[in-house]
Formats: C-alpha cells, structure tokens, sequence
C-alpha cells in the first residue's frame, strides 16, 4: 500500500521510494517470507515452474502496471527454489562476492563518468564497465589475499 499511494498520486519521488525506512522494510520482509516459505514441505517448485515463472515475471517487468509487487513478490517465492538450483554454481558464487566490491564502488565510478561529460547512451555502458573492472581487482587484489592471510592467522591461534 505504501508504494500505491505514491504511485496513484503520481507523486513518484526518489527519497519516499528508497530512502525512508517504509521503502526498505518491504524487501526485508518478503526475504524472510521466502525463507519461511521455503521451509514449508509440501511446496515444491519444479525446475519447469521456476523457468515459466522467472520467465513471466521478467515479461511482465517491462509492462508498467500496478502489479509491480506481484512481481516482486513471485521474485520472492523463487529465491529458495533459484538458490537450491545454483548454490554449487562457481560463477553464481563469483557474482555474491562481487556484489559488495560492485556496491561500494558503483557511485564514485558514477560520479567520475558523469564529469566526463560524455553522451547519454554512452553513460551507462561506461560506468558499468569500469565499475565491474574495479570490483574484481578489488575482490582478486584484496579480497581473497586478506581472506588468506585472515584464515591463516585463524588457523595458527588454534
């Protein structure tokens, strides 16, 4: 309902959509729906269901409806059976440890893009390809090194 009234007001505002806790809440609550939902025995979600459905809801994505939390909500039903499908996956691992590398960095990249002054169309691209290039130095050069040396230390004290 708190995302309806922004909408049917057609008061769309970046700072009521994300920033406020209301915004936020909804996400944490439906991950711990999933989690719950997942744990209910007699759901199964076969590998054909979960196909057709991920494959409906990114149809529908691009349909501007009011149905919008449906969406996210038939998003939400599918993670444990998506995770249970690719939890041995090592490039949807590799995507997990990138993601907090990619979430540090994408702004500041951002920011450097858009002084670059260069055309819109181009943007986009420019700033996703830098911010991925950054990441995974990050998480190679880093990362993984502090992670070693981490559990070696753990390792040693025991």
């Amino acid at each position: 309902m708190y995302f309806y009234y922004f909408v049917l007001t057609n008061n769309i505002n970046i700072i009521y959509q994300y920033h406020l806790f209301p915004a936020s809440f909804i996400y944490f609550a439906l991950g711990a729906l999933a989690w719950h939902y997942s744990k209910i025995k007699n759901f199964e979600l076969t590998t054909k269901k979960t196909v057709l459905i991920f494959i409906g809801c990114l149809g529908l994505m691009f349909a501007y409806t009011l149905f919008s939390m449906i969406i996210i909500l038939c998003f939400t039903i599918m993670v444990p059976r998506l995770f249970e499908l690719t939890k041995n996956s090592k490039a949807d691992r590799l995507i997990g440890e990138l993601s907090y590398p990619l979430y540090i960095v994408h702004y500041p990249v951002l920011i450097y893009v858009w002084g670059l002054k260069l055309e819109e169309h181009l943007v986009g691209l420019s700033c996703f390809s830098i911010t991925l290039v950054i990441s995974i130095a990050i998480h190679f050069l880093v990362e993984r090194p502090v992670d070693k040396w981490r559990q070696k230390l753990v390792v040693s004290q025991a």
